[in-house]
């Protein structure tokens, strides 16, 4: 053979082999899920959102998980760093940062309560008095009203309504098993709807609705929530799963009730209320306050929330109109239960399985009514949740402590009496941050105010258990880099709703009011970190995303997905490994 023929040969062999490799990638491409068709918005989006579901509680129980979680965790694109911006990780700036897609020196909703008027009266995010939002129920006090008033921009909510078509608008509706939560995703043209802990039925405000909507109303006098709040909390799997095998998962000693719910009647009829006040302790905080706490801190709750959320599609989504129905839920009593026993106790752990179950069931139920490649499912979470401190002592991290601020407050006044001879300066402490006499203040000259101020952070800095301590005029002047912890406080000060001192505690120690239980009031991972999944079948190619992502993004993201505009003060960008 010539040494052409050889070389022509060896070409022809070369191409060939190029055009097959190039025909198997066609041929992968061809079977694998596609990204997302820009073409083709979803008929139906519903945001999950897991009151205090950490990132760290799906990580410990993704073994056990076998239904819904499991499904989106192997379905859906995973954010596996996916974390909120801003100090104070609380229920209300948690669900704004969803809605909103910015953080609360702009959207306003610092926390679920301030202090107002430099007083140590406090006021509800979502109260508000006049007559226009009274509560149904309560029409008789309208005092007790509630709105968005006090969020300051508008949301996705707000836009989806506002691109609707005439003939066919657009529906937003938010549930959940709190006013506040359903009113921070609602914003203002969205319909708001949550479980009243009082009377044990679903309610909204004159804000959202002229009369309370029929589908509520038969939901309320339904046999299935009936029958829910009547139910004893069981175990999901049989006590001696491996499921429950983690330590100081029945260690109730730092709990906000020194016994289990499991096995027992949560009804507002039980002996649960006398149990607790037989107990060694009796003034616990946590105790029962309404009618329905207990229900609202078993897993029925969250069961008879997607009840009315089926009920909610079942009547309002159009299948033949070309509009665009959006649905908020949130579940509340992942978080009621998780403040009182910890994110250890069995009552949590149980709970996630309980609802793993509950999301698996809605699923089908979306995949029946609306079509499983008709709707886009966003799971995630509004915060963490602290260990409770005393529980990581025993872990082997001593530097673990409980502050009780009352009793700090106390000790911070004592040293600036005897310091400057202001009696009471420091009034209380509502998280993270210190409301202060201004009378005083002001009575004071200049020299003497900034004397004062620097020693009550200098005493703030060297108590055992706080890191770091900041007037708000500091903390404002101060450049950070926008994944700095410090700048996380920053992203939470808007004038009038946040006290002049604010401080860091170290990690793993907690500035409560409270002695009992845990909360989620620091920019650590354990509060921060959430987990984010966007679920939408055939469209989005099930993958994971490394990349270090905010929640605000997910309202740029889903208002991409909408083709709609994003709400307007947002300045996040959608989330990355979607359209790639």
């Amino acid at each position: 053979m010539s040494k052409a023929t050889c070389l022509y040969s060896r070409l022809f062999l070369f191409f060939a082999l190029f055009q097959f490799f190039l025909n198997f990638l066609n041929n992968i491409d061809a079977k694998s899920p596609k990204t997302h068709h820009t073409s083709e918005t979803p008929k139906l989006t519903v945001v999950l959102i897991l009151d205090q579901g950490a990132e760290h509680h799906i990580k410990k129980l993704n073994s056990y998980l076998r239904y819904g979680l499991k499904d989106l965790l192997s379905n859906g694109v995973v954010y596996s760093e996916a974390y909120h911006p801003h100090g104070v990780p609380e229920t209300t700036p948690g669900h704004h940062a969803f809605s909103t897609g910015t953080v609360p020196k702009d959207h306003g909703a610092v926390t679920n309560q301030w202090v107002i008027n430099g007083q140590c009266k406090k006021t509800a995010y979502d109260l508000d008095t006049s007559k226009k939002a009274a509560v149904f129920g309560h029409l008789d006090c309208p005092e007790d009203g509630r709105s968005c008033h006090n969020t300051m921009v508008d949301g996705l909510s707000d836009q989806v309504i506002w691109r609707s078509i005439a003939s066919t608008p657009n529906k937003v509706y938010a549930l959940s098993l709190k006013s506040y939560p359903a009113i921070a995703m609602a914003n203002r043209r969205g319909k708001a709807i949550w479980f009243d802990e009082n009377t044990g039925v679903f309610t909204s405000s004159k804000k959202y609705f002229s009369q309370l909507p029929d589908w509520v109303d038969q939901f309320n006098k339904s046999v299935t929530l009936h029958e829910l709040k009547k139910r004893r909390w069981h175990l999901a799997y049989n006590e001696n799963h491996k499921a429950y095998d983690f330590p100081y998962i029945k260690n109730y000693d730092y709990a906000g009730l020194p016994f289990s719910l499991i096995d027992k009647s949560l009804t507002p009829e039980s002996d649960l209320e006398l149990e607790i006040t037989k107990s060694k302790e009796s003034e616990f905080e946590h105790k029962s306050s309404s009618a329905y706490e207990l229900f609202l801190k078993s897993p029925f709750a969250s069961e008879a929330l997607f009840g009315l959320a089926r009920q909610c599609v079942e009547i309002n989504f159009d299948k033949k109109q070309g509009n665009s129905m959006v649905l908020w839920l949130s579940l509340s009593n992942f978080d009621l239960v998780g403040h009182m026993y910890g994110p250890d106790c069995l009552e949590v752990v149980d709970m996630l399985y309980h609802i793993d179950k509950q999301i698996q069931d809605f699923m089908n139920f979306l995949n029946r009514f609306v079509g499983d490649d008709k709707y886009v499912l966003v799971f995630s979470a509004d915060h963490g949740i602290a260990p409770i401190p005393e529980i990581q002592q025993l872990r082997g991290f001593p530097r673990a402590c409980r502050i009780v601020a009352t009793e700090l407050i106390k000790e911070l006044n004592t040293h600036l009496f005897e310091r400057f001879g202001v009696k009471d300066f420091v009034l209380c402490f509502e998280p993270s941050s210190f409301t202060i006499d201004e009378k005083t203040y002001k009575a004071l000259n200049e020299h003497d105010q900034k004397a004062l101020m620097n020693a009550l952070i200098a005493f703030l800095k060297k108590y055992p258990g706080i890191k770091n301590a900041w007037t708000c005029e500091e903390l404002q002047q101060a450049c950070f880099r926008p994944d700095d912890l410090e700048n996380f406080y920053k992203n939470q000060l808007f004038d009038g709703r946040f006290g002049p001192v604010i401080c860091q505690p170290e990690t793993y120690c907690l500035i409560t009011n409270y002695t009992t239980g845990t909360s989620h009031a620091t920019p650590y991972d354990y509060d921060t970190h959430v987990p984010l999944i966007i679920y939408y079948k055939n469209h989005l190619r099930p993958h994971e995303v490394s990349q270090r992502v905010w929640i605000p993004q997910v309202c740029a993201t889903l208002a991409k997905l909408l083709n709609i505009p994003k709400a307007s003060v947002s300045p996040f960008d959608p989330l990355p490994g979607l359209w790639e």
